[in-house]
Protein backbone atom coordinates (compact mmCIF):
# COMPACT_ATOMS: atom_id res chain seq x y z
CA UNK A 1 0.00 0.00 0.00
CA UNK A 2 1.14 3.47 -0.96
CA UNK A 3 1.44 6.11 1.72
CA UNK A 4 -0.89 7.95 0.01
CA UNK A 5 -4.07 5.24 0.11
CA UNK A 6 -3.12 4.48 3.84
CA UNK A 7 -3.44 8.17 4.90
CA UNK A 8 -6.72 8.84 2.91
CA UNK A 9 -8.45 6.06 4.85
CA UNK A 10 -7.03 7.21 7.65
CA UNK A 11 -8.77 10.96 7.03
CA UNK A 12 -11.73 9.51 6.73
CA UNK A 13 -11.78 7.64 9.70
CA UNK A 14 -10.85 10.70 11.59
CA UNK A 15 -12.44 13.64 9.92
CA UNK A 16 -13.47 15.25 12.73
CA UNK A 17 -9.77 15.36 14.06
CA UNK A 18 -8.86 17.62 11.38
CA UNK A 19 -6.35 15.62 9.61
CA UNK A 20 -3.50 16.97 7.70
CA UNK A 21 -2.70 14.33 5.00
CA UNK A 22 1.02 14.57 3.75
CA UNK A 23 1.28 12.90 0.51
CA UNK A 24 3.09 12.98 -3.28
CA UNK A 25 1.05 10.52 -5.00
CA UNK A 26 -2.64 11.52 -6.18
CA UNK A 27 -4.30 8.39 -6.44
CA UNK A 28 -7.02 6.77 -3.76
CA UNK A 29 -9.50 3.62 -3.17
CA UNK A 30 -12.90 4.28 -4.08
CA UNK A 31 -14.37 3.31 -0.64
CA UNK A 32 -13.92 3.56 3.10
CA UNK A 33 -13.27 -0.55 3.46
CA UNK A 34 -10.52 -0.20 0.67
CA UNK A 35 -8.88 2.63 2.84
CA UNK A 36 -8.65 0.27 5.80
CA UNK A 37 -7.34 -2.80 3.66
CA UNK A 38 -4.53 -0.51 2.18
CA UNK A 39 -3.80 0.55 5.07
CA UNK A 40 -3.76 -2.26 7.41
CA UNK A 41 -0.66 -3.13 5.54
CA UNK A 42 1.00 0.01 7.15
CA UNK A 43 0.07 -1.35 10.45
CA UNK A 44 0.66 1.75 12.19
CA UNK A 45 -0.67 5.69 12.21
CA UNK A 46 1.47 8.46 13.31
CA UNK A 47 -0.52 11.52 14.71
CA UNK A 48 0.79 14.70 15.73
CA UNK A 49 -1.34 17.03 18.02
CA UNK A 50 -0.64 20.84 18.96
CA UNK A 51 -1.06 20.99 22.68
CA UNK A 52 -1.33 17.86 25.18
CA UNK A 53 -1.34 14.25 23.75
CA UNK A 54 -4.34 12.80 26.30
CA UNK A 55 -7.42 14.42 24.71
CA UNK A 56 -6.67 12.40 21.24
CA UNK A 57 -5.93 9.23 23.22
CA UNK A 58 -9.35 7.82 23.70
CA UNK A 59 -10.14 8.88 20.36
CA UNK A 60 -6.82 6.51 18.99
CA UNK A 61 -8.06 4.00 21.28
CA UNK A 62 -11.69 4.22 19.60
CA UNK A 63 -10.14 4.08 16.10
CA UNK A 64 -7.56 1.08 17.08
CA UNK A 65 -10.84 -1.17 18.04
CA UNK A 66 -12.92 -0.16 15.18
CA UNK A 67 -10.46 -0.59 12.67
CA UNK A 68 -8.20 -3.34 14.24
CA UNK A 69 -4.13 -4.19 12.85
CA UNK A 70 -3.50 -0.58 13.06
CA UNK A 71 -1.61 0.87 15.98
CA UNK A 72 -2.10 4.90 16.66
CA UNK A 73 0.60 6.65 17.91
CA UNK A 74 -0.40 10.45 19.61
CA UNK A 75 2.61 13.12 20.12
CA UNK A 76 1.44 15.92 21.46
CA UNK A 77 3.33 19.22 21.92
CA UNK A 78 3.86 22.60 20.92
CA UNK A 79 2.65 23.30 17.15
CA UNK A 80 5.87 25.26 15.90
CA UNK A 81 7.89 22.35 17.57
CA UNK A 82 6.01 19.62 15.55
CA UNK A 83 5.96 21.85 12.41
CA UNK A 84 9.73 22.00 12.36
CA UNK A 85 9.77 18.29 13.07
CA UNK A 86 7.30 17.87 9.63
CA UNK A 87 9.34 20.12 7.93
CA UNK A 88 12.74 17.83 8.56
CA UNK A 89 10.90 15.11 7.28
CA UNK A 90 9.92 16.11 4.15
CA UNK A 91 13.31 17.84 3.70
CA UNK A 92 14.90 14.44 4.55
CA UNK A 93 12.22 12.22 2.29
CA UNK A 94 11.50 10.44 5.00
CA UNK A 95 8.08 11.63 6.25
CA UNK A 96 6.63 9.47 9.44
CA UNK A 97 3.63 11.70 10.34
CA UNK A 98 0.48 10.80 8.80
CA UNK A 99 -1.47 13.12 10.01
CA UNK A 100 -1.73 16.55 12.75
CA UNK A 101 -4.18 18.88 14.23
CA UNK A 102 -2.81 22.13 14.97
CA UNK A 103 -4.10 25.05 16.09
CA UNK A 104 -2.18 26.93 13.62
CA UNK A 105 -4.08 27.21 10.35
CA UNK A 106 -1.60 29.09 8.37
CA UNK A 107 0.36 25.78 8.60
CA UNK A 108 -1.87 23.76 6.70
CA UNK A 109 -2.22 26.95 3.85
CA UNK A 110 1.75 26.85 3.32
CA UNK A 111 1.94 23.08 2.71
CA UNK A 112 -1.04 22.94 0.49
CA UNK A 113 0.51 26.28 -1.56
CA UNK A 114 3.83 24.23 -1.56
CA UNK A 115 1.60 20.99 -2.57
CA UNK A 116 2.42 18.47 0.39
CA UNK A 117 -1.22 18.50 0.83
CA UNK A 118 -3.61 15.41 0.00
CA UNK A 119 -6.57 16.67 -1.52
CA UNK A 120 -9.87 14.30 0.53
CA UNK A 121 -12.99 15.24 1.09
CA UNK A 122 -14.72 13.19 3.34
CA UNK A 123 -18.38 11.98 3.08
CA UNK A 124 -20.24 15.05 4.26
CA UNK A 125 -17.72 17.63 3.36
CA UNK A 126 -20.27 20.00 1.58
CA UNK A 127 -21.90 20.29 5.11
CA UNK A 128 -18.90 21.76 6.77
CA UNK A 129 -18.97 25.58 6.45
CA UNK A 130 -17.38 27.07 3.86
CA UNK A 131 -14.77 29.64 6.01
CA UNK A 132 -13.82 26.00 8.32
CA UNK A 133 -12.37 23.99 5.38
CA UNK A 134 -10.41 24.60 1.87
CA UNK A 135 -12.52 24.14 -1.02
CA UNK A 136 -10.20 21.35 -2.29
CA UNK A 137 -10.08 19.18 1.01
CA UNK A 138 -6.26 19.84 1.58
CA UNK A 139 -7.14 20.80 5.27
CA UNK A 140 -10.47 21.00 7.79
CA UNK A 141 -10.48 24.14 10.64
CA UNK A 142 -12.47 22.85 13.31
CA UNK A 143 -12.76 25.69 15.38
CA UNK A 144 -12.04 29.84 15.51
CA UNK A 145 -11.26 31.55 19.03
CA UNK A 146 -12.09 35.32 19.64
CA UNK A 147 -8.94 37.06 21.14
CA UNK A 148 -9.20 39.97 23.04
CA UNK A 149 -7.76 41.84 25.50
CA UNK A 150 -8.93 42.98 28.90
CA UNK A 151 -7.70 45.17 31.82
CA UNK A 152 -7.95 45.47 35.67
CA UNK A 153 -9.21 48.89 36.06
CA UNK A 154 -8.33 48.75 39.69
CA UNK A 155 -4.77 48.74 38.05
CA UNK A 156 -4.86 50.34 34.70
CA UNK A 157 -5.85 54.12 34.76
CA UNK A 158 -8.58 55.40 32.60
CA UNK A 159 -7.02 56.24 29.24
CA UNK A 160 -4.79 54.26 29.39
CA UNK A 161 -4.53 50.68 27.81
CA UNK A 162 -8.30 50.99 26.57
CA UNK A 163 -7.64 53.34 24.23
CA UNK A 164 -4.45 52.42 23.02
CA UNK A 165 -4.91 48.70 22.55
CA UNK A 166 -1.84 48.07 20.41
CA UNK A 167 0.99 49.49 22.86
CA UNK A 168 -1.09 46.93 25.42
CA UNK A 169 2.25 45.41 26.16
CA UNK A 170 4.06 48.19 26.97
CA UNK A 171 3.68 48.36 30.83
CA UNK A 172 4.59 51.63 31.09
CA UNK A 173 1.57 53.06 28.39
CA UNK A 174 -1.07 51.21 30.64
CA UNK A 175 -0.17 53.41 33.64
CA UNK A 176 2.10 49.85 35.05
CA UNK A 177 5.32 51.18 34.87
CA UNK A 178 7.43 48.19 35.73
CA UNK A 179 4.77 46.01 37.43
CA UNK A 180 3.13 43.56 35.69
CA UNK A 181 -0.55 42.34 35.54
CA UNK A 182 -0.87 39.46 38.16
CA UNK A 183 -3.66 38.02 39.81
Amino acid sequence: MTKAGARLFLHAGFATAALLLFAAASSRAETLDQFYEKAKLEKTLVFYSGGPAAPHENRAKEFMQKYPGIAVSVTGGFSNVLNERIERQIADRKLEVDMAFFQTVQDFVTWKTQGKLLAFKPDGFDQILPNFRDEDGAYLALSANALTYAYNTARVRVGGCAEIGAGFSQADVCGLGDHRLSG
